[in-house]
């Protein structure tokens, strides 16, 4: 599950730093619009209540957007930018010879407008925005006081700003929108991948399964055939030795004993026979893995996914009892499914060792490793067999890939359990 799980965090991650972007653009715009209002508030020749109703709607529009931020993805964000909006009418209607104080303010919200609606919502929401910031600019009543308005290039630098901060905003939420798709799509990929490992490896298990019943049904048939023929020849010949020797009567001499020693002979192999065909019936129980095994389920993984598996045995010579053989048997499934899912692994390389007492396994690859190791159920799953037995397992990054590591002991612990 590494590749899940580092895919969930770079979400989350780039998730967290929006919300950062976002939010220190709406803290830095206001902040700006402040400065520009306290710099120039002696030239507006407004009231002297203007100045705290000016600090109570920033505030408040700072509040609402920040909240917009935070909650972008959620419904109520819109009624964030339709109250933050009339904030900003409310902000600017007194001010139309001020575009820089417009622009300050205007452009988290038309940031924050294109985040929280979708396409094409927010080009209709933004330009009717940038239409009544251009009223805007023209001559107020305010407060019994007519002011003039803004002069035609001020309107029109406005708009410029404004449309080019509406297009900017929307293409970078198109190209967050195609990498988000694509995210998806990898991971969607990724777990057809995983899909496709874990069917590869039930396909192996049944191969092997199927490999060994028709083992078995091919010997029943052999020795059922051997049966029914030579036992019905020896039969055949004993009977015709009996008649024989009751034509030839107590008085054969040679002959009779002859017949006699044919017939003993005769006996004897019917006698072996069975014996040899009754031992063969008996080895129906599955045997379990060995070496063999290892190096079919490695070619057809090779084939399979097209990954270069080398098999070295070094010293081992396999002597193990069949619940062990059965952990090295998945570890080393498993090993290799990790490193064609997850590692991206183009060669894999997998060494047995023995001593006296213990089986050693190193399963190498040169994949892209773990940034951050996290295991899961695959990597428990080999931790708990190997324990299980009184065994030793790791996991971790090697200098060109992953390295699987696992010490096998010859003869289980007692109370080991498989």
């Amino acid at each position: 599950m590494r590749v899940r799980r580092e895919d969930l965090r770079a979400r989350i991650e780039t998730r967290s730093a929006a919300e950062l972007v976002l939010a220190a653009l709406v803290v830095g715009c206001h902040a700006i619009a402040a400065l520009l209002f306290l710099l120039e508030r002696s030239t507006y020749d407004l009231p002297p209540e203007w100045s705290l109703q000016f600090d109570v709607l920033l505030g408040l529009s700072l509040c609402l957007l920040l909240l917009a931020t935070l909650w972008r993805e959620a419904g109520r964000a819109k009624a964030l930018i339709v109250f933050a909006f009339l904030c900003y009418i409310l902000l600017c209607y007194p001010l139309p010879s001020h575009t820089g104080l417009r622009i300050a303010l205007g452009m988290p919200l038309i940031m924050l407008t294109v985040v929280v609606f979708p396409l094409p919502d927010h080009f209709v929401i933004g330009f009717a925005f940038i239409g009544i910031t251009l009223l805007l600019e023209g001559p107020a009543l305010v407060w019994g006081r007519r002011t003039s308005g803004a002069p035609p290039s001020d309107a029109i630098g406005l708009a410029a700003v404004l449309v080019f901060v509406l297009a900017l905003a929307a293409t970078l939420k198109e190209l967050a929108e195609s990498r988000r798709r694509a995210l998806g799509e990898v991971m969607r990929l990724d777990s057809a991948i995983d899909r496709i490992a874990d069917v590869n490896a039930s396909f192996q298990e049944a191969l092997a399964v199927a490999e060994e019943e028709y083992v078995l049904k091919e010997r029943n048939r052999i020795t059922r055939e051997i049966h029914d023929i030579v036992g019905y020849a020896f039969t055949n010949q004993q009977m015709m030795l009996e008649a024989a020797l009751m034509l030839v009567g107590d008085e054969g001499g040679r002959l009779r004993e002859l017949l006699c020693m044919a017939r003993e002979g005769v006996a004897d192999g019917l006698r072996e026979t069975r014996k040899t065909l009754y031992e063969l019936r008996k080895m129906d129980e599955p045997r379990s893995p060995d070496f063999g095994v290892i190096v079919k389920v490695a070619r057809n993984f090779e084939a399979v996914t097209g990954v270069r598996v080398s098999v070295d045995f070094t010293n081992a010579r396999g002597d193990l009892e069949s619940q062990a053989w059965m952990s090295v048997y998945r570890l080393i499934q498993e090993s290799m499914i990790n490193s064609f899912r997850h590692g991206k692994a183009k060669n894999i390389a997998i060494t047995f060792r023995e001593d006296q007492d213990s089986l050693f396994i190193l399963v190498r690859d040169d994949g892209s490793g773990a940034p951050v190791l996290a295991e899961g159920i695959g990597l428990k799953g080999m931790r708990e067999r190997v324990s299980a037995l009184g065994g030793d397992f790791s996991a971790a990054n090697a200098a060109d890939g992953f390295a699987v590591r696992a010490r096998i002991p010859k003869r289980p612990a007692p109370g080991g359990r498989p």
